[in-house]
């Protein structure tokens, strides 16, 4: 008997190993695939136009994208490679010095090494960075196209200038038939249309050695010719806060003087009987109720900051304690009603009565004055002399620190019969808190012009300029109880005069120059102040440029 031998099984398990081994190897094979592609940067988008002129290719960059200096440009020919250039190496100006090919700029770079005319350039501008095509196309040599008349006044540098003529330029199509340069003017940066400057002048600050108001100069001042100037340049005069705060000092202030406002008591000797203990000589008594004797006054403090203050009186009456006395009325203001601050007098010796006035300032000590009022006790038959002779007060500083700054400059030579005039004053550097009062002197005292809280321009009205001579001062905003030292650079102090002419002054034509490189001698026709600027570029057979809605560029002259 025969056996028939079954292979349907086994065909059937080897199919399916079969298929799943393939499966896995395929699988390997993708994923290995996926995960050993390279990573490349994304392709820079820019938008360049190609133009020819006098034998050049000029591929100018207007929007997208700054492209790297390593970028490649590739010259075909029939489509053969016929020439390879990097951007860096033809980058016909960095306007904006950034490193890069960017907006505005152009690379320039000549044909005739490899072509003689009439054929067609393929141009291919490679990323390295990429390693990706930016753009192509093709250019007809010997057809001198200029496919745009856009133009754009370059960046202005420096910004500020007192030289003149400067040199504008722009950028545009190097065949232009020409392109021609507008201005407009503004004396704030804000009115573009308003009036303008003639007859201007700039004065630089004279001296530093002035003393209008008889008082010592504080602080610490050097290089004062580095602010002789009108345009910033870094080279700078410094002020620096004097600390006057002292170690808690104390002084005596003597009666020096009696206005006889008030005369009700007896005077025995001569005005102001109260400056020093020499009774019976000099003194005062009475026995009137509600007598009163004053205004006197007091010799000024040499002390700054703010003090501990008390009043000491010299004085006595016949029967002592308990029986009448001297109300002791004090005012801080020299021209007030002043107040009551206690009583003296309750004892039949010469003795001193002290009374504490508590803190005060430097000023409220310099105006203090007192006067004397009698208060009878019992009845009138019973009234007795209340007698005094001498009055001081006392000075106590509290101490610590107290940082102060006050300067005179001046100018012998001002130009003060103009329209306009302003003191100009430029901060480079400020260090502290603490703003800068400036102040003009009217012949008898100091008149505020303004405050300094900032670096840079600070221009002020220069309020009381009259004549030749003018005199400022620089002093500290906070001149008591300032524990913090502040120091200012200051780079410029002048005076700025000049007469107006009305406008309205918009934008006017300056000049057209008719071959590249475009630029221009531009002298400031209106004299100090901004002006911004914009170029119209013009080709025959096509379009004129149109203004653009801004301007291109702006700069000051100073």
């Amino acid at each position: 008997m025969k056996t028939k031998r079954a292979n349907n099984a086994i065909s059937e398990i080897i199919g399916t190993m079969l298929m799943l081994g393939i499966s896995v190897s395929l699988f390997s094979v993708v994923y290995i695939s996926v995960l050993t592609v390279p990573y490349s940067p994304p392709t820079p988008s820019a938008n360049i136009i190609y133009q020819i002129d006098d034998g050049n290719i000029i591929l100018s960059h207007y929007g997208g994208k700054a492209l790297n200096l390593d970028t490649e440009i590739v010259m075909r020919v029939d489509g053969q490679p016929v020439d390879s250039i990097s951007a860096g190496d033809h980058l016909y100006n960095d306007f904006n010095g950034d490193g890069l090919w960017s907006v505005g700029e152009k690379v320039v770079f000549s044909y005739e090494s490899f072509v003689s005319g009439g054929e067609q350039i393929e141009v291919n501008i490679l990323d390295i960075g990429s390693n990706s095509l930016v753009m192509t196309g093709e250019i007809q040599v010997g057809l001198e196209t200029v496919l745009t008349t856009s133009t754009s006044v370059d960046t202005i540098t420096p910004y500020e200038s007192s030289s003149s003529p400067i040199s504008i330029t722009a950028t545009g199509p190097l065949n232009l038939d020409n392109v021609t340069l507008y201005y407009r003017w503004s004396d704030d940066n804000s009115t573009w249309d308003g009036s303008y400057v003639v007859d201007e002048n700039n004065n630089t600050v004279d001296s530093n050695g002035c003393d209008e108001d008889a008082s010592p100069d504080k602080g610490i001042e050097t290089n004062f010719a580095n602010v002789q100037d009108v345009i910033p340049d870094s080279d700078v005069m410094s002020i620096q806060e004097e600390n006057t705060g002292g170690g808690g000092s104390s002084e005596w202030l003597n009666c020096n003087a009696f206005d006889s406002t008030n005369t009700d008591w007896t005077e025995v000797g001569s005005s102001p009987y109260l400056d020093a203990e020499d009774q019976p000589a000099n003194y005062i008594r009475t026995t009137s109720n509600g007598a009163d004797e004053g205004w006197f006054d007091f010799t000024d403090t040499s002390l700054t900051g703010t003090f501990n203050v008390n009043i000491s009186i010299y004085c006595n009456n016949d029967d002592g304690a308990g029986d009448d006395y001297a109300d002791v009325i004090v005012d801080y203001t020299g021209s007030g009603s002043g107040s009551d601050v206690g009583n003296i007098g309750q004892h039949t010796s010469w003795s001193y009565d002290t009374i504490d006035l508590g803190s005060h300032t430097v000023s409220e000590v310099n105006n203090l004055r007192v006067r004397f009022n009698y208060a009878r006790v019992g009845w009138i038959w019973e009234a007795d002399d209340v007698r005094i002779d001498h009055v001081r007060i006392g000075v106590s500083s509290l101490g610590g620190d107290n940082y102060e700054t006050d300067f005179e400059y001046q100018w012998t030579t001002a130009e003060y019969d103009k329209e306009n005039k302003e003191v100009c004053i430029y901060v480079d550097s400020h260090t502290g808190s603490e703003n800068l009062n400036i102040n003009y002197y009217n012949g008898g005292s100091w008149v505020n012009l303004g405050t300094i809280s900032s670096t840079g321009w600070n221009n002020f009205t220069a309020s009381g300029l009259i004549s030749s001579t003018y005199t400022i001062q620089l002093i500290g905003a906070t001149e008591s109880s300032d524990s913090i030292q502040d120091n200012w650079d200051i780079d410029c102090i002048y005076l700025h005069t000049w007469n107006s002419t009305g406008g309205p002054y918009g934008w006017t034509k300056f000049g057209t120059d008719t071959s590249h490189p475009w630029i221009w001698s531009f002298d400031y026709p209106i004299g100090i102040g901004y002006y911004q600027f914009y170029s119209i570029g013009q080709k025959s057979g096509l379009s004129k440029e149109i203004a653009p809605a801004f301007p291109d560029a702006i700069c000051r002259k100073i």
